[in-house]
């Protein structure tokens, strides 16, 4: 149900449809709906009465001398008439006033809505995948939970085949993790740094061949800072904008972390004229070549297995990166004799 669910989401959010926020929150939802066990564990841990809970959501209401609003999630006891209003935030913020105007219905301050001129427990609800605190005089019961926190307490009703498979979605979105720190962890970020070292010196090693190769001395760009090392799951050394003509293009090498290999590359902008020219003799030279969405890359690359633990690692590395500019400077050449201008 959920894959197929999660399938759907991913197919409209590429259409500009069925924000991940909307998508988890009616998931949740049916899930505090079907799954009593986690029903209770989740009110109890909201601090609500024991009771049966009906689940709405997208609720809407009209207070008066305000405008109208719709509540993610509602839960309205049956037994106990407690009421709770649960606010979801994933990659969003609190909008102007929302939450006191949330207040404001529980209190009954500014609604029509007789059904609830309610006698339990009110509580609000504030549940957001990053930090954002909120401090204030509230009027009513005001909890803020983090979407870790949930997945905390599913976590022990994952034999249910829907929760199992929430869980995997919110892992994949990044709202499963808690911000807490290990000396693990600091090991861990050690390591880090002690290996992009030796990384960065390897490229170093191999710059200024690279600039002798592509750029005649100039300095290339380097993708060391780890929000580039994070984003492309790279470090690198590029050239951009080495193509003439429409779309971007860069060249560049380095250590590829998702392979995980040493590559040499150039990105092509499918806009660009020369496209299916420089696909063609790049087949021909026998380069790897890979679509991708709005282009393509040309590359060379070789396992970093084969490297492991070598003492002839840094040799190696280094006169493969050479060979590699060499063939490069080829198919450059190549690409020239049939029309293809580069800035290099």
């Amino acid at each position: 149900m959920f894959n197929g669910l999660l399938s759907l989401y991913q197919k409209e959010s590429r259409i500009g449809r069925t924000p991940l926020e909307d998508f988890v929150t009616e998931i949740f939802a049916k899930i505090l709906d079907r799954n009593k066990g986690f029903q209770k564990v989740f009110t109890n841990h909201l601090g609500l009465s024991d009771d049966d809970y009906q689940v709405a959501t997208q609720k809407k209401y009209y207070p008066i001398n305000d405008l109208p609003r719709i509540i993610d999630i509602v839960l309205k006891g049956k037994q106990t008439d407690s009421l709770c209003f649960f606010e979801s935030k994933v990659n969003s913020v609190e909008n102007e006033r929302q939450l006191n105007s949330y207040q404001s219905i529980l209190l009954n301050e500014k609604t029509f809505e007789k059904e609830y001129q309610i006698k339990g427990q009110r509580l609000l609800v504030y549940c957001t995948k990053n930090y954002d605190p909120k401090i204030e005089d509230w009027k009513v019961t005001f909890r803020q939970l983090r979407w870790y926190e949930i997945y905390e307490l599913l976590f022990q009703f994952r034999e249910d085949m829907y929760v199992d498979d929430f869980l995997k979605l919110l892992q994949a979105k990044g709202m499963s993790q808690r911000m807490v720190f290990s000396a693990e962890d600091f090991v861990v970020y050690k390591n880090i740094r002690d290996s992009m070292s030796v990384l960065r010196e390897h490229l170093e090693k191999s710059k200024s061949h690279f600039s002798e190769s592509f750029n005649k001395g100039k300095s290339p760009i380097n993708g060391l800072k780890l929000k580039e090392v994070f984003s492309q799951n790279k470090v690198f050394y590029r050239y951009e904008r080495v193509l003439e003509g429409q779309g971007y293009s860069d060249m560049k090498f380095g250590f590829d972390f998702e392979l995980p290999s040493i590559f040499v590359d150039i990105w092509v902008d499918q806009t660009n004229t020369n496209f299916e020219k420089m696909e063609r003799i790049a087949n021909r030279k026998r380069l790897s070549v890979l679509k991708i969405d709005n282009g393509m890359v040309i590359f060379l690359h070789r396992k970093i297995s084969d490297l492991l633990n070598s003492k002839e690692a840094e040799l190696v590395i280094g006169n493969w990166f050479k060979e590699q500019f060499e063939i490069f400077k080829s198919y450059i050449a190549d690409t020239e004799k049939e029309g293809v201008r580069w800035i290099v």
